[in-house]
């Protein structure tokens, strides 16, 4: 675990922040003396702190020596997902950042669908793209809120990408 208090990248573009701390996560696996099975980077806008509104958190498994980030999940979360959740699972985590304007209409769909969708746990498999309905009880509950937000924000890319197109 590597902490990292009072970053100037912690108030920048996501994608730059990501990119820091996967390049401090590097840094750890070449210098370990020994095997590591995962880095967790935690960010902090200041001091040191447990609110979770004030750090930004980086979980790394460690494959071939390199450093994989995963996505953030609350294993806990109930109820319908946030623009929040789709965000740190999807959108901040690409590899090409998006425009203001481009960010601002993916955002806008994310919201929206999400809230048309509802709870993962209410929903009929058969309305969930990416979840076929035999599938449905093989995945737990935070498995189907990822794959709810992977195909919201899937769709939410795709009609973004029409109107700047347009």
């Amino acid at each position: 675990m590597i902490t990292v208090a009072g970053s100037p990248l912690y108030g920048g573009n996501p994608t730059e922040l990501a990119a820091a701390a996967t390049g401090i996560a590097a840094q750890a696996i070449e210098f370990s003396t020994v095997p590591l099975e995962s880095v967790v980077i935690t960010v902090h806008e200041t001091e040191v702190s447990e609110d979770p509104e004030t750090t930004r958190e980086f979980i790394f498994l460690v494959e071939e020596d390199r450093p994989v980030l995963q996505p953030h999940m609350d294993f806990d979360a109930t109820g319908p997902l946030t623009v929040t959740e789709v965000r740190n699972l999807m959108i901040d985590r690409m590899a090409e950042p998006l425009s203001d304007e481009q960010r601002a209409c993916v955002l806008r769909e994310v919201e929206e669908r999400a809230r048309a969708a509802g709870d993962p746990e209410t929903l009929d498999p058969a309305t969930v793209e990416l979840l076929p309905a035999e599938n449905r009880d093989r995945v737990d509950a935070s498995g189907r809120r990822l794959v709810l937000a992977q195909a919201i924000a899937t769709k939410a890319f795709f009609v973004c990408a029409r109107h700047s197109t347009a």
